[in-house]
């Protein structure tokens, strides 16, 4: 489905982005 494509495309960037603030947090405290 073109739903859960879109849904999948969307979500890869946002895990990708969680993980370089988990990285980032612990530098800037």
């Amino acid at each position: 489905h073109i739903e859960s494509l879109f849904l999948f495309v969307l979500t890869v960037p946002l895990r990708f982005a969680v993980n370089a603030l988990k990285r980032a947090i612990p530098l800037f405290l």
